[in-house]
């Protein structure tokens, strides 16, 4: 091993520390007791656990939530019983998992010293902290995701098939967290392309990871049409989060759900509301657009969340001490999210705008902008991006380190631009 990778894995190794030693504080100290979305993911997990049924009750089976994240916990549940020893050993693992492939992956894009920037900002980032106590998809995405890119930035230009069949499985593991990974295999063929792979072995790698993603949650699939008697690729979410962000009373949040639809099933109800939502855009497409630049800001404005899923454990705090760790996310957050649109604006002054396409950060931040600017939005929402707001945040400190003359002793090429 040459003297470069022991460096970085003493590096890699004190962040992990520094993570798992915040992260285990906070558990400590913060009871667990989930509330709103965390609850919600709770029972589903309980019930998988102790009846092998998703959903709110063993005698009604559901789909309007994905499976992914709950079937997961069950699997912890079923080890180490239904609280929140359970959850925090799985969190942390996710945690642990989720730093050493954004450290990887950074260090592919950026270089070591850029890694060691987003990997310190990943460890100490509060609302990554926060979400030990809670269950959540979040974790779980995340690592997902991120497996399927570190697989892609290890083939190469090759894409060979076996590659492209590993990169299929880990994103239908993402895609069961969170359905937004379905047309992702698309994504990263238009990533290779825009890097120079040959149209054809791109093609072949959407094409071949889209069979596989197909394959591994057609039984799930098969399971939603027994339920409810017409297809369901995964969660039956997807027309109520649009109508949520596009109707007439929208105001870009969470929306309760209109009395028309009561009395539908759940893909019944999924169906109507999104032909609703859809017919509003067509009908309204300035609306719909001044919409869009809300739910962005609506998105991105804040980072509470993770304290807000500790609502009840965070109680005996008062008003007073939940407003300032709330204030503290929030900064954090504002000051991460200007290091990651500086590191942004870099790669976008250095390559062009085929940045936006090459450069995987970039292009899949932009995507899950994207995804919520035309659904709903919400302060969660942006975390699926925080990794790569890490990268690129690791990028533009690592820039400004080299512009400032800082010793490059810490830094190594990076393995693609």
């Amino acid at each position: 091993m040459s003297a470069a990778r022991e460096r970085e894995g003493r590096a890699l190794l004190a962040l992990l520390a520094l993570a798992l030693l915040l992260r285990g504080v906070w558990a400590a100290l913060v009871p667990f007791d989930p509330v709103s979305d965390s609850n919600a993911y709770h029972v589903f997990a309980r019930n998988l656990a102790e009846h092998g049924v998703f959903g709110w009750n063993p005698a009604q089976p559901d789909a309007y939530w994905p499976p992914g994240a709950p079937f997961l916990y069950s699997l912890a549940y079923r080890a180490l019983g239904a609280g929140g020893a359970a959850v925090i050993t799985l969190n942390l693992a996710l945690s642990a998992a989720k730093l050493v492939l954004a450290f990887a992956l950074t260090n592919a894009w950026f270089g070591r010293r850029a890694a060691l920037a987003a990997g310190l900002l990943l460890a100490c980032w509060p609302a990554q902290i926060e979400l030990t106590t809670t269950l959540s998809s979040e974790h779980a995405f995340d690592v997902a995701l991120l497996l399927a890119l570190w697989i892609f930035e290890r083939s190469g230009r090759e894409l060979s098939v076996p590659a492209s069949i590993a990169i299929g499985a880990a994103l239908a593991a993402a895609s069961y967290v969170r359905p937004t990974a379905l047309p992702l295999a698309f994504g990263l063929a238009v990533i290779a392309f825009a890097r120079g792979t040959p149209f054809g072995r791109a093609l072949r790698l959407a094409l071949s990871a889209s069979a596989v993603i197909a394959l591994l949650i057609a039984p799930w699939s098969l399971r939603n049409e027994r339920v409810f008697g017409r297809f369901v690729a995964i969660s039956a979410n997807g027309g109520a989060n649009l109508w949520m962000g596009n109707n007439p009373n929208a105001h870009g949040g969470y929306m309760a759900l209109p009395r028309e639809v009561r009395g539908m099933t759940t893909a019944e109800r999924d169906a109507y509301l999104g032909a609703e939502a859809r017919r509003w855009i067509r009908d309204h497409p300035g609306a719909a657009l001044v919409l869009a630049a809300r739910k962005l800001a609506r998105t991105y404005q804040r980072e509470t969340i993770g304290v807000a899923w500790n609502a009840r454990a965070l109680a005996p705090l008062g008003e007073g001490g939940v407003f300032a760790l709330k204030a503290v996310s929030t900064t954090y957050w504002w000051l991460a999210l200007a290091a990651g649109l500086a590191g942004a604006v870099l790669r976008l002054r250095a390559r062009g705008w085929l940045a936006c396409f090459a450069d995987a950060p970039l292009a899949l931040w932009g995507y899950f902008a994207l995804v919520h600017a035309v659904t709903v939005a919400q302060d969660r929402y942006h975390l699926p991006s925080v990794p790569y707001i890490a990268a690129l945040a690791g990028y533009a400190f690592a820039e400004l380190a080299t512009r400032f003359g800082v010793s490059a002793r810490a830094s190594s090429a990076p393995t693609r631009r």
